[in-house]
Formats: C-alpha cells, sequence, structure tokens
C-alpha cells in the first residue's frame, strides 16, 4: 500500500464534487479495528457466541475542506458493536445486538437533511438489534446434508440515537426511531463436490 500523500487521483475512492484531485487535494481513510468471539458448543444442544468488535477511523478530508464541504481537514470515527447469540439444537436461534458510531462533529460534512441529515453535525447514532432464526436443514442429519441449507430469520433494529441526537436528529423534527426497520431475510446455501 502507498502511503497517503503518494496516492494517485485515480487511487481515490469518494472523490468529492468539484475537487480538481490531480492538484493534490486528496482524501483518503484509514482504519483499525480489533475484534473478539467466543463460542460455547457444548454437546451441540445449547449453542451460545458471543462477539465484538470495535473500530476507530482517521479521514484526511482536506479535497472536501478546500471545496468547502469538510469545516475541518481531518475527521475520526469510531464503531462499538456486541452481539449475544443463542442456538437450539442448530435450529432456532435468538441474537440481540447493540452498535454506537460516535465520531468528529463536522457541521459542513454532517448537513441537515430530512431522514438522513444531521442538525448538530454529528455521526453519533446508537441501535439495538434483536433477531430470531430457524434453520429448518443443514445438520449433519438433515435432508441432502451436506449439500443444501436455509436460514430463515426475522430482524429489528431500533435506533435510540441517529446523527447525533434522540429527536429532530435532521432538522425536519425526525426522532432516531424513524430509521428503525423490521425486515425478513431467507439464506439458501447449496455446495457441490468436485472431484
Amino acid at each position: 500500500m502507498k502511503p497517503p500523500n503518494e496516492i494517485e487521483a485515480a487511487e481515490v475512492e469518494n472523490p468529492v464534487a468539484g475537487i480538481d484531485q490531480t492538484k493534490g487535494d486528496f482524501q483518503y481513510k484509514v482504519d483499525y479495528a480489533f475484534d473478539a468471539g467466543y463460542q460455547f458448543l457444548g454437546t451441540g444442544q445449547h449453542i451460545v457466541t458471543v462477539d465484538g468488535s470495535f473500530t476507530h477511523e482517521d479521514q484526511s478530508l482536506k479535497a472536501a475542506f478546500n471545496a468547502g464541504a469538510s469545516s475541518q481537514v481531518s475527521n475520526s470515527l469510531n464503531q462499538f458493536r456486541m452481539s449475544v447469540s443463542y442456538f437450539y439444537e442448530n435450529t432456532y436461534g435468538l441474537t440481540v445486538g447493540w452498535q454506537s458510531t460516535w465520531g468528529s462533529p463536522n457541521p459542513l460534512l454532517f448537513v441537515p437533511a430530512p431522514l438522513t441529515g444531521s442538525r448538530n453535525g454529528k455521526p453519533n447514532s446508537d441501535s439495538f438489534i434483536i433477531e430470531a432464526d430457524w434453520i429448518p436443514f443443514g445438520k449433519p442429519d438433515s435432508w441432502a446434508s451436506p449439500f443444501a441449507n436455509l436460514k430463515i430469520g426475522a430482524q429489528y433494529i431500533a435506533y435510540t440515537r441517529f446523527n447525533g441526537s434522540a429527536s429532530n436528529f435532521d432538522g425536519a423534527s425526525a426522532t432516531s426511531a424513524a430509521n428503525s426497520n423490521f425486515g425478513f431475510y431467507g439464506l439458501a446455501v447449496r455446495a457441490g463436490v468436485t472431484y
């Protein structure tokens, strides 16, 4: 990887509109992350998994700053995630998680806008996640094992803070709960054997 001061204009991931990056106005991000997990398998009847991660991101925003799209030359973001999962006989599961994101206030980068903006210029957000899963087959004694697997689930994400505030976070009276969502999903996997 090249040092940030040697990054060529074509390699910049997220150019800001209207910035002439051939004049040395570059932007880059450097992430540092740590994660850890623990899984109790026991006899396979009761399975518990605990996962956690922390990510820190340093951002160089010289190009955005020079174009008036950032109130500072550098920024930082942090995120912490934690979850605990329980599965019964590798078939029925429940996961509960929490995540928090926080960083440098930047009123020109995080601007007010309905539902997605930040009234106070902060990226700070917190949410809880709850998920229920059903895995009907994919275990050693299941139909078509080990070639087929299926996971069906429902997930709810509840925001308690979004873009810096629990209420009127966007300057248009939206609450953090307006970004909460519920959804269903299904994952099917089919594997083959080659000789």
